[in-house]
């Protein structure tokens, strides 16, 4: 019955044997497939081989001997306190320079490539750092074990909170040594140190061959045997069972990352895109504002020197419009004056004529009456009568100015005067010996007459000058009534004021009523502009506060030097112009500042516990390394016997010359552009 039992179970183990292997055949048939399909995919490429220093590969030559010094630091005592957890930094100059193939490839091909190359990580526990500063782009590529610690949104996390601010700013090195720092610390809290302890499985018991039993025939060893011998297959074939299962979930998984893996990207791509166009818009709100704002303080300035210059122009032109309107009278005086004594000369040039003609006439009657009565004295008679007729122009010329000289002098006889003395003027000597009119007399009354005009004149100018300053007077009354103080709120009404009296003439000021007044004004003036000036100085120093806060919602440790700067221009500014500053927004700055210190302090104490923590890890490597100088010979034994039990177990490093331990990439990870 047994024996028939064990061959039944035989058979169906045969069977189950005969299915396992066509079902293994078809998948490795298809991962064959896949893996080909795969190697030809975008991932199968060479890049520039590791630098002998491995972990710091800086092709972009960002780092000094010292940084690079303390990143090898750093990543060499992890590899060798976390037994061959391995973080890699790369920097190239561009993509381009550290691939072969002559292809053009985007960041996530070339560092998923490069991992698996460099063979990181130990049993894929590694993560690979591709810094490409031409590119402007980071990517963080984490190891296929690795992802049950680093996830890709944990990686998305570490580059936002320790590289990003950094590559913004243009500080690779800076960046890159504190995502190191921060992936490190990220890595230590999240993974025990013991993750790659062995499994520790009871020793089998040791059989007794020589012992015998009594009463056992041959028949019931030979049952025995065949019956451990059974069992032994059944349990292989459990044992292989469980690995097809696991390689099974494995290609699921591996399935699944290929198709994901695309996603991801697009995905990362997309969002990386949103970044870069919000930062954009904001970049583009910025520039208008400070355009706008420029502009509109162009126009302020423009507009008060418009009207400086248009009050100036205004009292030039009111200045020449008088100077204008008096030499216009002058010259239209002038003009009549001008126009009587052409008249007077065509007068006189007619009577010439007429006087020139009578004596040619005259002439010619003496020599015919010479020449008939040649006894008489003629020339005699001749003189008589032309002295007679000099009596009677001279008669003539007295009756119609005669009445002048018994007028008074008086600014409006001026012209009456002056036409008796052009009158006098234009007679010939010969006549004005017979005229008997005081002309020296007449001179006299013309010229007090023209003096009389002139102090006329001069009084009525005085009263119009007074009267300019008297309503000037009452204009600034009526504007500077109720106002005590110069402030910035007053400003322009004072300049209003002050700008009346300083469009006054020179004369009309030196009829200014109250003289006092104006010296108050001025006070005023220099003081609100003063006052002016300083509530300017703290709008502007407001305005550039606003520019900080209002982009910070919750201050950290990294804002600490832009809200100083802050209070800065607060604590800059004068007593006077600090009372003009927004006290909220100064007890806001205070605030943040001091959550960014205490955020500094915090963080402090932790880099200091950290740095404590790395202190003694160092002085505990001693001691580490001792034993695992024991346990080194156990632990070969144990990697030997997983080697043998699982295909996807590496040899383990000792650094000594910086190399990798052959991990495998993800297809994941997350990466930013900057």
């Amino acid at each position: 019955m047994k024996t028939q039992n064990n061959r039944k179970f035989s058979w169906h183990t045969l069977t189950a044997l005969s299915i396992f292997m066509v079902l293994v055949f078809v998948m490795f048939s298809v991962l064959n497939l896949s893996t080909t399909a795969y190697a030809a995919g975008s991932h199968d490429f060479e890049v520039t081989s590791a630098t002998s220093d491995f972990y710091i590969n800086d092709f972009a030559g960002l780092f000094t001997d010292q940084q690079k010094a303390d990143m090898m630091d750093n990543a060499v005592s992890l590899d060798k306190d976390y037994e061959g957890i391995q973080v890699v930094v790369t920097t190239v100059n561009s993509l381009d320079d550290c691939v072969l193939d002559g292809k053009s490839h985007d960041i996530e091909e070339v560092s998923y490539a490069m991992y698996k190359q460099y063979g990181i990580g130990k049993d894929d526990m590694g993560i690979l750092i591709l810094f490409s500063s031409g590119d402007r782009q980071v990517w963080m590529q984490t190891g296929y074990k690795m992802q049950t610690y680093i996830t890709d949104s944990k990686s998305g996390q570490l580059l936002d909170n320790y590289g990003m601010e950094y590559f913004r700013n243009d500080q690779f090195a800076e960046g890159l040594i504190s995502l190191q720092n921060g992936t490190i610390s990220e890595i230590k809290s999240v993974v025990p140190q013991d993750w790659n302890a062995p499994v520790v499985t009871p020793e089998p018991e040791k059989k007794t061959d020589n012992a015998t039993v009594a009463g056992t025939s041959n028949a019931n060893k030979t049952n025995t045997n065949t019956s451990k011998k059974d069992s032994g297959i059944g349990g292989w074939l459990y044992g292989v069972l469980a690995a097809f299962v696991a390689m099974i979930v494995g290609l699921g998984a591996t399935i699944k990352s290929l198709f994901t893996s695309k996603s991801k990207a697009t995905a990362q791509k997309e969002e990386a895109t949103k970044e870069l166009q919000n930062q954009k818009t904001s970049y583009e709100q910025r520039i208008a504002s400070l355009k706008r704002e420029t502009d509109d303080n162009v126009r302020r300035a423009v507009n008060a020197s418009e009207k400086s210059w248009k009050a100036s122009m205004e009292s030039q032109k009111r200045s020449f419009d008088r100077d204008i309107s008096i030499l216009t009278d002058t010259i239209g005086q002038r003009d009549q004056d001008i126009k009587k004594l052409e008249a007077e000369v065509r007068d006189v040039t007619g009577v010439l004529r007429q006087t020139s003609r009578a004596l040619e006439e005259y002439k010619d009657k003496y020599e015919r009456i010479k020449a008939l009565h040649p006894d008489v004295d003629f020339d005699k008679e001749v003189h008589e009568m032309i002295e007679n007729e000099f009596r009677a122009s001279a008669q003539k010329v007295d009756e119609k100015i005669a009445h002048c000289a018994t007028m008074p002098a008086d600014k409006d006889n001026i012209g009456v005067f002056d036409e008796a003395i052009r009158t006098y003027m234009a007679q010939g000597a010969d006549v004005q010996k017979y005229i008997t009119t005081d002309i020296q007399k007449l001179r006299s009354l013309y010229e007090k007459s023209i003096s009389l005009k002139r102090e006329y004149e001069r009084a009525e100018k005085e009263k119009r000058d007074r009267a300019a300053a008297q309503k000037a007077f009452e204009k600034i009354g009526a504007i500077c009534q109720g106002i005590s103080t110069g402030t910035h709120e007053n400003y322009e009404t004072l300049n209003r004021a002050y700008r009346i009296y300083t469009d006054l003439t020179r004369e009309e000021k030196g009829y200014y009523p109250n003289v006092e007044q104006i010296k108050t004004l001025e006070s005023l003036c220099r003081i609100a502009e003063a006052d002016t000036k300083d509530f300017n100085a703290a709008r502007e120093a407001e305005k550039e506060v606003h520019n900080i806060v209002d982009r910070i919602y919750s201050a950290d440790e990294n804002d600490r030097d832009k809200l100083e700067r802050a209070l800065r221009y607060y604590k800059n500014l004068s007593n006077v112009q600090q009372a003009y500053f927004s006290q909220e927004l100064v007890r806001k700055v205070r605030n943040l500042l001091d959550a960014a210190e205490e955020d500094h302090r915090r963080k402090e104490a932790e880099r200091r516990r950290r740095r404590e923590e790395e202190e003694r890890r160092k002085r505990e490597e001693e001691e580490r390394a001792r034993r695992r100088r024991e346990e080194e010979r156990r632990r070969r034994e144990e990697e030997e016997r997983r080697r043998r039990m699982s295909s996807s177990s590496f040899s383990s490093s000792s650094h000594g010359s910086f190399g990798g331990h052959g991990g495998r990439p993800s297809g994941g990870g997350a990466g930013r552009s900057f």
